[in-house]
C-alpha cells in the first residue's frame, strides 16, 4: 500500500523483481528518485481508462483501454511502434472475435426487436 513515503510503493513491486544486491546498493535518493519516476503524471491519467479482468476457462485475461493526448516523444512513439506492431496476427485475431461479438450482440437487438414489434402487432422493422 501506498503510505506517502518516497520508494515504499517502489519496494513492494518494482524493487521485489530485482536482485537484492542492486536493491541494497540503491541510496534513499536513488529510491526516492524511482518513485517519483514511476508516479510521474504523464502516464498515470488518461480520459478514457478502461481496464477489465475477465475469467475464462482456468485462465484470467485483461483487456485496458486507453485514450487522450498522446504524450510521447516522436523517438519513442517510433522504438513502441516496432516494438508493438497494430497489425500483428494476436492483434488481428482479437479485433476479429470483437468484430464478431459486436456483429452477434447487434443482430440478437435487431431480432429481439423484431420478435416485439411482431408481438405488439407492429410488423416488425
Amino acid at each position: 500500500m501506498d503510505d506517502g513515503r518516497p520508494g515504499k510503493l517502489i519496494e513492494t513491486s518494482l524493487l521485489a523483481q530485482l536482485p537484492p544486491d542492486v536493491v541494497e546498493s540503491f541510496t534513499p535518493e536513488q529510491r526516492a528518485a524511482l518513485w517519483e519516476a514511476s508516479h510521474a503524471p504523464s502516464w498515470q491519467r488518461y480520459p478514457v481508462n478502461i481496464r477489465l479482468s475477465l475469467p475464462f476457462l482456468a485462465h484470467r485475461f485483461f483487456v485496458t483501454i486507453l485514450a487522450g493526448a498522446d504524450r510521447r516523444s516522436g523517438d519513442r512513439a517510433t522504438v513502441e511502434r516496432h516494438m508493438n506492431p497494430f497489425l500483428s496476427a494476436p492483434n488481428l485475431l482479437f479485433l476479429a472475435a470483437m468484430g464478431t461479438l459486436l456483429a452477434a450482440a447487434v443482430a440478437v437487438v435487431l431480432l429481439v426487436l423484431q420478435f416485439l414489434g411482431q408481438w405488439m402487432g407492429g410488423g416488425g422493422l
